[in-house]
C-alpha cells in the first residue's frame, strides 16, 4: 500500500475531469451549443437532405415504438431496406405495417 502525501490528489483530479467533460458537453451538445457550431459544419443535415438509402440494409432494434420505430420510417422513407428487431411479434407486426402504409416502401 503506498499512501499519497495528498490524499486528495486522486479526488482533485476526479473533479477536474468530471468539470471539463461537463463544460464541453453545456458548450456543444445544447440546443445553443448545436447552433453556435452549426455554421462550422461542412455537410448539410443530413435528415433534411433528400438521400436516397436505397441498396443500404439497416437493422434496428426496439423498433415497434419511440426512436426505433421514428428511425425505421425514416429510413424506409428514404428507400433503405429496415430490419425491425422487437420483443413482440405481435407489436412488431403492428408497427411493420404502419411503416409500410406510411412510406409505401415494403
Amino acid at each position: 500500500v503506498v499512501l499519497s502525501p495528498f490524499p486528495f490528489a486522486m479526488s482533485f483530479g476526479q473533479f477536474a475531469a468530471t468539470s471539463q467533460f461537463y463544460l464541453h458537453g453545456r458548450s456543444h451538445f445544447t440546443q445553443t451549443g448545436y447552433a453556435k457550431h452549426r455554421k462550422e459544419y461542412a455537410d448539410d443535415d443530413l435528415l433534411e437532405s433528400q438521400t436516397s438509402l436505397s441498396g443500404k440494409v439497416y437493422m434496428v432494434t426496439g423498433a415497434n415504438s419511440g426512436v426505433g420505430f421514428e428511425i425505421c420510417r425514416y429510413l424506409a422513407s428514404r428507400g433503405a431496406t429496415t430490419y425491425l428487431v422487437c420483443r413482440s411479434a405481435k407489436r412488431g407486426e403492428a408497427a411493420r405495417q404502419s411503416i409500410i402504409d406510411a412510406t409505401s416502401n415494403p
